[in-house]
């Protein structure tokens, strides 16, 4: 599983991908792995703040 860490606040948030969506996203095209990441790092930067429509609970 890979890891992805945050530094941007004073609290780091880790972002956990399977290794599914890790294979998915070496797949993407350039333009399309930004796009990936900037929301990636979107939710890393924000964590549980970031609310519907960009994430939601699970469970």
């Amino acid at each position: 599983m890979a890891v992805l860490t945050s530094y941007k606040m004073s609290i780091v948030w880790e972002i956990e991908l399977e290794p599914e969506v890790a294979r998915w996203l070496e797949t993407l095209q350039a333009s399309a792995f930004a796009v990936g990441a900037f929301h990636i790092d979107r939710l890393a930067d924000l964590g549980p703040a970031l609310r519907m429509s960009h994430s939601r609970a699970l469970g």
